[in-house]
């Protein structure tokens, strides 16, 4: 399954499951403890707590989640988001306490039934929520999910210890059961605020700098954050004159021929920037180009120790290998404003440990003494030091108000069935108890949303920052077609043994049938669908559409209840159209953002030379469905083959031994030579000892859809010339399903076109045919290929020569 969801879900799924459990725990336990009156009590607090809370409080985390992702992704500090989120969250907060407070007269008479004290527990759970949706968003968005999971296992296992210590003690007290929903969210808090300000790895490598962005929003263009340069004023960096390395012959004895990996960090995202740059170091994925030290000032003379008493116990610290972090006009480059950590250097690293600090402002250095412990310590795909640019106007902003606004209409829609029979029947109690009974056995799937969706929405969110329009469109339609799979899976054993379930297990009453739990779950997987969607729709900007999408679904319910009918089948059938309604709105709007707009269409080619295409080769490769590709390549009998465009080897390892692949992608070069296949870039090519007429047969597959015409043509020029008289050329291209599935291709080529271009580069064709099913299925099935065999004529290489 891995490469399949998004990262951090099975771990989020744990903690969700544990969380889930605490939770019935502390209601069963309760009810053990409390009589008709007080349980009565906890479920309002309990009820309006989590109403509430989900209404203001995680729309706030999947925006911090959104944007704190989107600095991550380019090189940005989130310090300030940090501390708007929190201010926001405080803000939000405030504003629910004070209308607790206003109405706290008819609150505690309708709701409590005279009972003041359950309002504290009720503010307390307010706040609660609010600290823990907040340092879940900072957690997700810096990719943090072993603590953002460690923060719901711990705190179901707080509520269900603290409930099973208030039974054992024999506590009475429904205040003292409902203070539960504040204390153990709070605690389960504290051990993982110091890794909510500090990102993990990122999620996928950064693309080149000629990577075109999707187009947003103009609020999440607004967005969109880059490091800050330095003020207007300062000094800037000065450059660094590097020394260049010696030549070195591309041999085949430099070539890494190390086994497959089996530690964690040799994943398809890993392998995929391990490349080394031109100056011989990895690439890492998310940090910028190393700066220049900043230029020494008046306090610094040449002549001074390297380490200093401001540089604190590590301040002036390099790498194995490196050189000392040079100094800043007001001090060393990592002196004791930088704190413990502040300039130490990468084990490993060559010349400079670090790059050089921000220049400082007027209030100190930028990750200095005000920002604690952890201000200036730098993490995997971050800078370091780097407290990040003030927030746009886009984050955490105006965006914010239009998630609560869809939250809230999210809500209505969710509790439709339940309410509309309320309204609609009020004196059939016996039918709202079903319904409720109900959509607790088919709302199932909901439990894999909630793991799915902090991991999804960062992972878009990044892919979104880093022009991968490919991706984030592979990764919604995924998680949504694989939840309307699921709903489908899980609605049939609800319809056919729902009733049953419920009566027996729920005490229900029997007076639900087969078709009103497929009418159900019909409209949960609607719901559940555009859930997901809708955290595609905000990764891509689009928070206003993602409100107006849940707006029209909650209108189109409440016109459907006003239809005639019997209360049953209405309420259910407005639960359906109204989700499904938001689902289709959210799905016709990303198909809008995400479609490829053929003017910057070729600009798109540059893709495939990122480390970020060479993951996805490599999660394809991982696939267990190259059999009939390896036996059409085996059976063709290729013998030495020069595979031009060989990616991460997927056909070159298939190929006779003394196989040579080529390819412009410099990361998916080394992940084809980390296992063991001969592979060089165009330029270490040209640098070797293969002459022209030295391979048996050329292989180009899958290459040719990504170049137009010229280029194609050219690239055949270049490379033919090194296939033997009478050698093989064989061209593959996908068909309609496969073309559509990929940004980076920019011209179908068909048979028709196939042959063109072999005639025009002097091959004889000897045979075209689809593979590995007949032509037809090319629409549908995206792995399908035209193939066209052909041959070099005898005389070609003379004539070349």
């Amino acid at each position: 399954m891995k490469g399949l969801v998004p990262r951090g879900t099975g771990l989020v799924g744990v903690g969700m499951a544990v969380n889930a459990a605490g939770a019935y725990g502390h209601l069963a336990l309760a009810g053990r403890a409390l009589d008709t009156a007080g349980m009565a009590g906890l479920s309002v607090v309990w009820a309006v707590a989590f109403s509430v809370g989900i209404g203001l409080f995680f729309p706030l985390e999947q925006e911090l989640t959104r944007t704190v992702a989107a600095r991550v992704a380019g090189g940005a500090g989130t310090g300030p988001l940090l501390r708007r989120g929190t201010t926001v969250a405080a803000g939000l907060l405030a504003a629910a306490v004070l209308l607790l407070a206003a109405a706290h007269r008819p609150l505690t008479r309708i709701a409590f039934d005279g009972d003041a004290a359950l309002l504290w527990p009720l503010a307390g759970a307010l706040s609660a929520l609010a600290a823990a949706h907040t340092l879940r968003g900072l957690l997700a968005g810096h990719a943090r999910f072993a603590a953002y999971a460690g923060q719901l296992t711990l705190d179901g296992l707080l509520r269900l210890a603290t409930a099973a210590a208030l039974l054992l003690t024999g506590s009475h007290s429904p205040t003292a059961f409902a203070l539960i929903l504040t204390t153990s969210p709070l605690l389960a808090c504290l051990p993982f605020l110091p890794t909510a300000s500090r990102p993990a790895n990122p999620l996928v490598p950064a693309p080149p700098a000629t990577a075109t962005p999707i187009p947003r929003s103009p609020q999440a263009a607004r967005a969109r954050t880059t490091p800050s340069l330095p003020p207007a004023g300062l000094p800037q960096p000065a450059p660094t004159a590097t020394p260049a390395a010696p030549p070195q012959a591309v041999t085949t004895a430099t070539l890494s021929t190390s086994p497959l990996p089996t530690s964690p960090q040799d994943t398809p995202a890993a392998l995929a920037h391990s490349a080394p740059n031109p100056r011989g170091r990895p690439d890492t994925p998310t940090a910028p180009a190393q700066p220049a030290p900043t230029p020494r000032g008046p306090q610094d003379a040449p002549g001074r120790p390297a380490r200093s008493r401001r540089h604190g116990r590590f301040g002036s610290r390099a790498a194995a290998g490196g050189q000392s972090a040079p100094r800043s006009p007001q001090g060393t480059a990592g002196g004791r404003r930088h704190g413990r950590f502040g300039a130490q250097g990468a084990a490993g690293g060559t010349g400079p440990a670090q790059p050089a600090p921000t220049p400082r402002g007027p209030q100190g250095t930028a990750g200095g003494r005000r920002h604690g412990r952890f201000g200036a310590r730098g993490a995997a795909g971050s800078p370091a030091g780097a407290d990040g640019p003030p927030p746009a106007a886009g984050e955490i902003g105006r965006g914010l108000v239009a998630l609560i606004g869809g939250a809230v209409f999210a809500q209505v829609l969710a509790n439709a069935p339940v309410l509309g029979a309320k309204g609609l029947a009020p004196g059939d109690a016996a039918l709202v108890t079903a319904l409720l009974c109900a959509l607790t056995l088919v709302r199932v799937p909901q439990f894999a949303v909630g793991a799915l969706q902090a991991g999804l929405l960062r992972e878009l969110t990044v892919r979104q920052e880093r022009g991968d329009r490919a991706g984030v469109a592979r990764g919604v339609w995924r998680s949504a077609g694989g939840m309307a799979g699921l709903g489908v899976v899980c609605t049939v054993p609800a319809a056919l043994g729902g009733p049953w379930v419920t009566e027996r297990l729920l005490a229900a009453p029997p007076v639900l049938g087969h078709l009103d739990f497929a009418a159900l779950g019909l409209g949960t997987t609607g719901y559940l669908v555009a859930y997901l969607l809708g955290n595609g729709t905000l990764a891509t900007g689009g928070h206003r559409p993602q409100a107006l999408a849940w707006a029209a679904g909650a209108a189109v319910t409440a016109a459907a209840l006003a239809l005639p009918g019997a209360p049953g089948p209405r309420v259910e059938a407005a639960y359906a159209l109204g989700s499904w309604t938001a689902a289709a709105l959210l799905a016709a709007r990303l198909i809008r953002t995400l479609r490829l707009d053929p003017s910057v269409k070729g600009d798109l080619m540059s893709d495939t030379a990122s480390p970020d295409y060479t993951a996805r080769l490599l999660t394809r490769r991982l696939l267990p469905t190259q059999a009939p590709y390896r036996w059409n390549l085996r059976r063709l009998r290729l013998g030495r083959v020069l595979d031009v465009g060989c990616g991460v080897g997927r056909n070159l390892r298939h190929c006779a031994p003394g196989s040579v692949g080529v390819d412009h992608n410099a990361h998916s070069v080394a992940a084809a030579r980390a296992r063991g296949l001969t592979a060089y870039t165009p330029e270490e090519f040209a640098a070797t000892d293969c002459v022209p007429g030295s391979f048996d047969s050329l292989l180009c597959a899958h290459v040719l859809e990504h170049l137009d015409a010229a280029k194609a043509s050219a690239l055949l020029a270049t490379y033919l010339p090194y296939v033997r008289p009478g050698g093989r050329a064989v061209l593959i291209t996908p068909q309609e399903a496969g073309f559509a599935s990929d940004a980076t291709h920019v011209r179908f080529v068909g048979f028709t076109e196939l042959a063109e271009e072999a005639r025009a580069a002097g091959l004889d064709v000897r045979r075209a045919y689809s593979f590995p099913l007949p032509r037809a299925a090319g629409r549908l099935f995206r792995h399908n290929e035209f193939v066209l065999v052909s041959t070099a004529p005898d005389t070609a290489h003379g004539k070349r020569s």
